[in-house]
């Protein structure tokens, strides 16, 4: 069956132009009326009446004068706040409460329009965009006596009234930046109204409608927008807000009465109303999300997400299946997932992108390497040493950086001259007469430019005009080093730019945060301690300087005088903390290594003198012999399986009877002791002398004397007691 004229007829009329569908109507069918039946040119001419009826009172919604008087206020305020001295203060702030008493009392006639009459959907949009757009601009108005506070606390209330003059609803907040809660409570009903009363096309709008709120506010304002403008608890600031977000004038005579039911989806004057739509509105903001996920993945989008879904399970598994298509993209989609997925706390997704895609992390990126680290240290012992290992990299990764930024500045410290002239510095005690002199010169030596980093003050003036100084230009100064100072001096640490964070990286590196977050890690991580003892090692090994703390505070209070590497001098301080802490547990731990050495010779004295003594005849005939190293061996063997031990050795204490002596087996989490760690310096033997044995035949006495001097050293029983080149100059 053909599809009735009058369907094809509308189908057309919708999709051209509101000025077209206006000419058609003059034009063409109000011509028809005429050649009508009278019948049926009255019918339609009532129908025209009663619509004229029902609309007779809508308010009219002039956004084009609206504009005009409030862009009038604003010229008089921009004119007062360039003469502060003769302008009055009074003046300026009358002006600013009657632009935002303009704008605010004109929203009920906004919300009357397409809420009670069901007409306007566009225009209704058009002037909430104009209203947030000037009071943004208020929130930025130049104030002479740089005080804003009576602007940040002005209060605003917007009444919001029915077509019969009842009050509906009062809103209220304080000052001009936060009266998008306002604006998105009333956005909320028109996106509503739309999907409800609205034709095919009006529907179709909403999309647009989110498209301009998240393109002026961002995407968590939809969120907000679902609620009514409620800020989530994080956002919310208690001293912003005067009273509760709606209520209405019966509320404020009786008691309020909160039901344990309401929706944050769903408003009070609503009566009932928009249910389904309601629902709808909330699929089409999670899809509009989604859309943005797909591009831009994020951990503050994904959570957006799970909060709005009205399915949330079914929502992680979309939002998994789009991060295992779009992780390895680029760098900054690999972070977003890995934050996404150390927030679920999921190891085993966390260890699968590392192993695919762990080229595309940065530098900068190691604040989530460091939380996928923590969260792999805690999975278990099949995720633990992948956990351990990216500490243990990301350790040495650190301490490799920071030591090429110091060899950016010190140029000369790889010259044999002036390691040799360190190696001299450090043997030196540290109230040593001329010590300091020579850190002082060996310093100034090995830098770059010894100079101060202030610029030249008519080149610095000229840039602070405008003038641009290029390297070379007279007035920049002889080395380049300080060209360089001055052309970094610009400041990105407070930009908050997220497009300067690759020149951020490439200028001024945050060393010292990747470093101490590292170490922070390392202390809370089971078996940090050994990747901390490996960094140290490693530290030294980079950077032997690190030894003499006086050689480390003279290259901080160089580096200090250069603005442009001060980041370098906060990262040398922070690994010269780190070193100072190591070593003192390295003296701790060799402390307590002596006082078992102590303990255990003690625990031998009393065994060794309680032994019993042999036979006359036997000790006469051992007297009268020379023993061989071999015989002397055997002799000990006997006369310690017969009459006890006649010696055991200080460094481990002895071993009780029916023990076995084999060692045991090794646990796969134990840490290696310190003698297998890569130091920059040997462990030796203790060499002390084996306490007397008390015998009644010197021959005795020297025949294990001898046989202890042959035996072969065991290297179970050495231990560290001195430590070559580690002396701790402070």
């Amino acid at each position: 069956m053909a599809e009735p004229l009058s369907t094809r007829f509308l189908k057309i009329f919708n999709d051209i132009p509101p000025e077209a569908q206006q000419t058609l109507l003059e034009k063409s069918l109000a011509q028809v009326l005429d050649q009508l039946p009278p019948d049926a040119a009255k019918k339609v001419y009532s129908s025209a009446l009663k619509v004229r009826t029902k609309h007779d009172n809508i308010p009219k919604l002039d956004l084009k004068g609206k504009r005009k008087q409030v862009n009038d206020l604003l010229d008089i305020l921009n004119r007062e706040t360039k003469m502060p001295m003769f302008g009055d203060r009074a003046r300026r702030e009358e002006i600013v409460s009657e632009i935002v008493q303009s704008l605010t009392g004109w929203l009920n006639d906004v919300w009357s329009a397409f809420y009670e009459h069901h007409v306007q959907y566009a225009q209704a949009h058009a002037c909430l965009l104009f209203v947030s757009d000037i009071l943004s601009q208020l929130d930025v108005v130049p104030n002479p006596g740089a005080c804003k506070c009576e602007l940040m606390n002005l209060p605003i209330r917007v009444t919001i009234k029915d077509k019969h003059g009842e009050n509906m609803t009062k809103l209220r907040v304080r000052g001009p930046q936060n009266v998008d809660r306002l604006l998105l409570w009333i956005w909320r009903d028109l996106a509503l109204c739309m999907l409800a009363k609205g034709t095919k096309q009006e529907k179709e709008r909403v999309s647009m409608i989110l498209e301009d709120l998240e393109s002026i506010y961002g995407f968590s304002v939809l969120e907000r927008l679902l609620t009514g403008g409620k800020k989530t608890f994080d956002q919310e600031e208690e001293d912003s807000i005067l009273e509760s977000e709606s209520w209405s004038d019966a509320e404020e005579d009786d008691d309020l009465s909160y039901d344990i039911f309401r929706c944050d989806f769903h408003s009070d004057h609503w009566d009932g109303k928009f249910k389904d739509e309601a629902m709808e509105l909330r699929k089409l903001v999670e899809n509009h999300l989604f859309n943005i996920f797909t591009v831009a993945p994020d951990l503050p989008l994904h959570d957006t997400i799970m909060e709005i879904a009205a399915d949330p399970l079914q929502s992680m598994f979309r939002a998994s299946a789009i991060l295992s298509e779009v992780a390895g993209n680029t760098s900054d989609t690999l972070v977003a997932a890995l934050s996404i997925e150390v927030s679920k706390n999921n190891p085993k997704n966390i260890v699968k992108l590392l192993d695919q895609y762990d080229y595309l992390l940065r530098p900068r990126d190691s604040v989530t390497l460091q939380c996928a680290a923590a969260v792999l240290g805690d999975g278990g012992s099949m995720y633990q040493s992948r956990g351990l290992q990216l500490l243990e990299t990301g350790l040495q990764e650190t301490l490799v950086a920071i030591q090429m930024a110091i060899r950016g500045v010190f140029v000369h410290l790889d010259e044999e001259v002036h390691k040799k002239e360190l190696q001299e510095i450090i043997k030196l005690k540290s109230n040593a007469e001329g010590r300091r002199s020579r850190v002082d010169t060996w310093v100034k030596t090995v830098m770059n430019n010894p100079s101060g980093g202030m610029p030249n003050p008519m080149a610095f003036a000229s840039m602070l005009f405008g003038i641009p100084m290029m390297p070379g230009m007279p007035g920049l100064g002889d080395d380049p080093a300080d060209e360089a100072d001055m052309l970094n001096i610009i400041d990105f640490e407070g930009s908050g730019d997220a497009d300067m964070d690759d020149l951020q990286e490439e200028l001024k590196p945050k060393l010292k945060q990747r470093f101490d977050g590292w170490t922070q890690l390392a202390t809370v991580m089971k078996g940090g301690s050994v990747a901390t003892t490996k960094a140290y090692a490693k530290a030294v090994e980079l950077m032997p300087f690190l030894r003499a703390s006086d050689i480390v505070n003279e290259m901080i209070n160089r580096l200090v005088d250069r603005p442009s590497k001060a980041f370098i001098g906060d990262a040398l301080e922070s690994v010269a903390s780190f070193c100072k802490v190591q070593r003192k547990k390295i003296t701790v731990a060799r402390n307590k290594e002596k006082e078992k050495q102590t303990a255990a010779a003690s625990a031998t004295a009393p065994s060794n003198a309680a032994t019993p003594s042999t036979s006359t005849s036997a000790s006469a005939s051992r007297s009268t012999s020379t023993p061989t190293p071999a015989a002397a061996a055997a002799s000990s063997s006997s006369s310690s399986s017969e009459a006890g031990p006649s010696f055991v050795s200080p460094l481990v204490p002895p071993i009780a009877p029916g023990v076995s002596t084999s060692s045991p087996p090794e646990s796969p989490n134990a840490a290696p002791p310190l003698s297998a760690l890569p130091f920059p310096f040997t462990f030796t033997a203790s060499s002390a002398p084996a306490p007397p044995s008390p015998s009644t035949s010197s021959q005795q006495t020297q025949a294990q004397t001898q046989t202890q001097a042959q035996a072969p050293p065991n290297p179970a029983q050495s231990s560290f007691t001195v430590f070559r080149g580690m002396e701790d100059v402070d």
